[in-house]
This record gives C-alpha cells, structure tokens and sequence, in this order.
C-alpha cells in the first residue's frame, strides 16, 4: 500500500511534543506512547506529491556530540532529512524526537527498519569523559597497556610521545592465574586472591575491566 507524501517536505518542530514523552529507550514503546496522546497528526502540505511505497521505508540515525542526523530512505532514495540537538543525558531521547519530526505526516507502523551509530563512544575515550576504570589482568601483564605492541602511528619520529592509556597503572592489578592457549590450566585462580583484589581497589572506581590471557 501506498500514500503520497510531499515532495522533500521540510522536518518542523510545529507538532513536537514535550522531551518528557522520551523516557521509554524501546522503540516500541516509544510508538505506543505516542500514538496513544495522538502526536502522530501533522498534515499534508500543500505542495506538490510524489507516491512513496512506505513498506519500504528506512530511518538512519547518527548521534553526535552536538547534533543527531536523520535519514529516511525509500528504496535507495533519500526523501527526507533532519538534524535534533543530541540530549547527552539520555540520547535516546533525540533519536526518539528527531524520528518523530521526521515522519510527519507518515504513520510509524510503515518505519520497516531503523539503523543508528555513533561517535559518542570515541568521544568519551578521546575526552577521557568514561568511568573511572581499574584493570584485573593476569600477573605479569599489567603493563602492557603502555608497552603496547611494535606497531606506532608515525615509525620515523625519536620522540613521539604516545597516548597515556586509559587505565593508569596504579589502577593495574596482576592475579595469579595462568590458562594454557590450549585451554588447559597451568595456576588456578584462588577465590580469595580476587577477594584481595577487590579490596585494594581506589575508593573512585566505578568499573572493573577483566582481562585475562586466553
């Protein structure tokens, strides 16, 4: 089935409703929410139409630091485009908002898929914005976040300073266990060691990264 929308029709703000609706991360739930405060009510421009097949329609997402991107696609065709302030509190909630926008006058129940990414992760680390992280690795390789491996990103510079990693060393802890890389057992891990472990970690760590070899 099909119904004609408008030809590049511009995203407005006109019918978005309060960001307090955005709570629910699950898209289905989102829907359901707005469908039943009866959001979905924009209408039609006057402008000229093209027919869209709306089972095939497609929204892409790219949440940035400052602005989410929206894309809706119909077969390989973009139709419409629109860009959301990022909420870095709960980013779902722009999403949820900038597909709102972006559908107008479309009921959401034709939306076949809905794909996202984003740099939010890449900016945390480059920021140095994560949690507070200590490492638990095996004995022996609690260095090499900083030994690294051979490979440098400019191999001709004497000096090049690398990255401090994420992880410093006083928040680098070795256990004394040992897997074999066939999987066997050479030291087995000791309960109470972990318990030790744990009881040495800084006051302001809020995440533990496990790593341990093989």
């Amino acid at each position: 089935m099909s119904r004609p929308i408008p030809r590049l029709a511009p995203v407005t703000r006109a019918v978005c409703p309060s960001r307090s609706i955005f709570r629910l991360t699950r898209c289905s739930s989102v829907w359901v929410r707005w469908s039943s405060h009866n959001y979905l009510n924009a209408k039609l421009p006057d402008e000229p139409l093209m027919t869209v097949d709306t089972s095939s329609l497609r929204v892409a997402v790219d949440i940035g630091g400052t602005f989410t991107d929206l894309v809706l696609v119909e077969d390989e065709r973009v139709i419409r485009t629109g860009k959301v302030l990022t909420t870095p509190d709960d980013p779902s909630q722009a999403v949820a908002e900038g597909i709102y926008e972006l559908l107008g006058d479309l009921d959401y129940v034709s939306v076949a898929e809905i794909v996202h990414g984003t740099t939010l992760v890449s900016n945390a680390l480059i920021e140095r914005k994560g949690a507070v992280t200590a490492l638990i690795t095996t004995e022996g390789f609690r260095d090499v976040l900083e030994s690294g491996k051979e490979q440098r990103y400019d191999l001709y510079d004497l000096f090049l300073e690398m990255p401090p990693p994420l992880v410093p060393r006083r928040r680098r802890m070795g256990l004394r266990e040992r897997v074999l890389a066939d999987g066997s057992i050479d030291t087995l891990l000791d309960v109470d060691d972990v318990r030790g472990l744990v009881g040495d970690l800084d006051p302001d760590v809020t995440a533990v990264a496990v790593c341990l070899l093989h």
